[in-house]
């Protein structure tokens, strides 16, 4: 049974799904955001386009939004914090968005059934943030509808077979050619 740390490792070890990934990915990243009235006119120059195109002072607009994507594929989640210097956590008063890890972050579900909060655990201690500081898109997983579920999940044995085909065959090889035990 896969964890969400495998599923981060499933992208550096299998050459395929990370190929396959890094052009989604890019894609998403390649986006142009635009801003429209309830005219449905486009606007220029809002405040809510310069957010989008660079969310913050660390990751350009498509580094932001290809990580996104990433997560997305990868875990079936993502989890963007809202950076903001009033109380009140409305779009027109961001200043940045961040990309929490998904492996650590946990939803904490309240006793109605929907979630109460979000527990962040990266940096050694745990931080919790409020439903209206997170911005959290999921892929529903059928079994656990209020969490996300990974592309790779069917594609697990797929995967779990190229690693073990490439181990193989580097062995061979480091054996100069041999396969020892066949007659």
């Amino acid at each position: 049974n896969w964890g969400t740390s495998d599923y981060l490792n499933a992208n550096e070890i299998s050459l395929y799904t990370n190929k396959a990934l890094a052009k989604r990915s890019e894609k998403v990243g390649e986006i142009e955001f635009i801003v429209k009235n309830k005219k449905g006119e486009t606007v220029e120059n809002h405040d809510l386009l310069t957010l989008l195109n660079y969310p913050n002072e660390v990751l350009s607009g498509p580094a932001f939004w290809s990580l996104y994507q990433t997560y997305m594929d990868l875990l079936g989640s993502a989890y963007i914090l809202k950076e903001s210097t009033r109380e009140i956590f409305e779009a027109s008063k961001l200043n940045a968005l961040h990309l929490l890890r998904p492996d650590l972050v946990k939803p904490v579900i309240g006793t109605d059934g929907y979630i109460s909060h979000f527990e962040y655990s990266g940096g050694g201690q745990a931080v919790r943030y409020e439903k209206d500081q997170i911005i959290y898109i999921y892929r529903p997983d059928p079994k656990r509808p209020l969490q996300g579920v990974s592309l790779l999940k069917s594609g697990i044995t797929a995967i779990q077979t190229e690693v073990q085909i490439s181990v193989y065959h580097s062995r061979v090889l480091e054996n100069g050619g041999k396969v020892e035990g066949v007659f």
